[in-house]
């Protein structure tokens, strides 16, 4: 019967708090004090969260030299115990040197070191005096070879994924500017394809992504699908990373989130009960909002706090690319008579705001048009609402204005979520920048203009050819070309554009 090696309860109590004492007359080698897992008194001196013992240290080392060389099960000298604590040293803000490390894209070699030669499953590497964990701080510094250094660890799953307010770093990754304007040529990677499978793209296979042309779309796909398991997390406002992502406008992130997980959608947040769904209507993100349906449809079902499902969101949108987007969903017709906790349909919010139906309403001949229609023709005759000539009627909607009022106030105090306001600000910022982008491209065109009509005019009377000068021609002063049909197109075409450019100045 073999015998495990081990220590004797006194010495190591001794060992740990760094008492020498009892080792000083030990009459044997004090390397052959050995625990089971063949750690000496000084492994477990070292591995104490308590303070060091300098003393203890020399006086160990001065009996005995060789146990500075001796080493454990996992072929740790205490020289490594003693560099791996040091590793694991905090600063003032809390942070490790892998929190430092993880913030330089230059420090992907010091990573790959510490990683080599640590255990998750022993030391977490747990969040800094902001909260942030070295994967989040890798993810949030897009130094994506960092983090997938971190996942490929074969404990990633022990690994600390958090960030501030709640976040982790899979909410962080689908924020990530990975976008592209040709979104609509791309295909998600289908695991489920005979002919592609998580092996061609095996996180693990780490020079893989060291590829320079490895498209970015694909990483984002990679860093999602490793973090899976996160889809659901909630940070401190209740939001998922797909909220993250349709506030956000990530289209790329919306598609690979729900590819993976959709049961995501399902969940509300804290504060207003909004799904993802809610905010993306709101925000007036039409591509999520249908994205979203396309594969959940029974969410549709759900309301806010305020009682308002998909189509009073695309209401308050203010956008009538998203609002027509949604009506086209017949099966969604019973949505137009459900009423907010004021008593409001989505006609009665888009009644309030605006004086007229837009052109897809009038003109729209499926049964979600006809029925917007009779509603929007109902709301006049309604008790609370009644048309009656009176100095709180407003002419624009036929509204009583204290209505009117307490129904555009709703739609304009919105709430804030973790990134922002909820209103469709970033549309009306873009509408801006385009009449922006328009008063320019208008001064530009002021100057070609005004030297379209300088130069016309001016080659109205220096024309081709130049006028006859004989002083005995009954025809003097009158061009030389002027039975030339050429010459004639010369003058038209002059006068028009010299018309032109004076009528585009003035």
């Amino acid at each position: 019967m073999e015998t495990c090696t081990h220590i004797d309860a006194e010495l190591l109590k001794a060992a740990e708090e760094g008492t020498f004492e009892p080792f000083k007359d030990y009459p044997e080698s004090l390397d052959s004090l050995l625990s089971p897992n063949k750690n000496t008194i000084l492994h477990i001196h070292l591995s104490t969260p308590s303070e060091r013992s300098s003393e203890f240290i020399k006086g160990v080392l001065s009996i005995c030299p060789p146990l500075l060389w001796k080493v454990n099960v996992h072929g740790d000298t205490p020289l490594h115990i003693a560099a791996r604590e040091m590793l694991r040293m905090i600063n003032k803000n809390k942070e490790t040197a892998l929190h430092e490390a993880a913030r330089n894209k230059r420090s992907l070699g010091v990573v790959k070191a510490i990683m080599s030669n640590e255990d998750p499953n022993e030391f977490k590497y747990s969040a800094n005096y902001h909260g942030e964990t070295p994967l989040y701080l890798a993810v949030k510094n897009r130094n994506m070879e960092i983090a997938f250094v971190l996942l490929i660890h074969p404990d990633s799953e022990c690994l600390a994924y958090g960030g501030p307010n709640g976040k982790t770093a899979l909410h962080e990754a689908t924020v990530l500017d990975f976008e592209d304007d040709d979104f609509t040529n791309k295909t998600v990677p289908d695991f489920e394809d005979d002919d592609l499978t998580i092996k061609d793209f095996d996180i693990n296979n780490y020079e893989f992504f060291l590829v320079d042309f490895l498209p970015e779309h694909l990483i984002q796909f990679m860093l999602i699908y490793e973090m899976r398991k996160l889809t659901k997390e909630i940070d401190e406002k209740g939001w998922t990373p797909l909220h993250y992502a349709v506030y956000t406008r990530k289209r790329l992130a919306v598609k690979f989130l729900l590819d993976i997980d959709i049961s995501s959608a399902y969940i509300a947040d804290k504060d207003w009960k909004r799904t993802a769904l809610h905010i993306a209507a709101c925000r007036g993100f039409q591509y999520g909002m249908e994205e979203i349906i396309s594969v959940c449809p029974n969410i549709c079902e759900i309301t806010d706090i305020r009682g308002w499902n998909v189509i009073h969101c695309a209401v308050i949108s203010k956008n009538d690319e998203v609002l027509k987007a949604v009506l086209k969903n017949s099966s969604l017709i019973y949505l137009l008579n459900e009423k907010d906790v004021k008593g409001n349909t989505p006609v009665h919010l888009y009644k309030a705001c605006h004086p007229r139906l837009p052109s897809f309403i009038q003109h729209g001949d499926t049964d979600m048009f006809k029925h917007w229609r009779t509603l929007h023709k109902q709301i006049q005759n309604e008790r609370d609402f009644p048309l009656k000539k009176e100095k709180n009627v407003t002419r624009t909607t036929s509204y009583p204005k204290v209505l009117q009022d307490e129904i555009l106030k709703l739609m304009t105090e919105l709430g804030t979520g973790p990134l922002g306001e909820i209103s469709n600000t970033e549309g009306e910022m873009r509408k801006e920048k385009m009449i922006h982008k328009f008063e320019k491209v208008k001064d530009s065109h002021l100057v070609a203009a005004a030297l379209i009509a300088t130069v016309t005019f001016a080659a109205a009377f220096t024309v081709p050819g130049g006028y006859i000068s004989d002083e005995n021609d009954l025809k003097k002063g009158t061009p030389i070309l002027s039975k030339n049909w050429t010459f004639k197109a010369f003058i038209v075409s002059d006068t028009i554009a010299m018309d032109l450019g004076k009528h585009t100045i003035g």
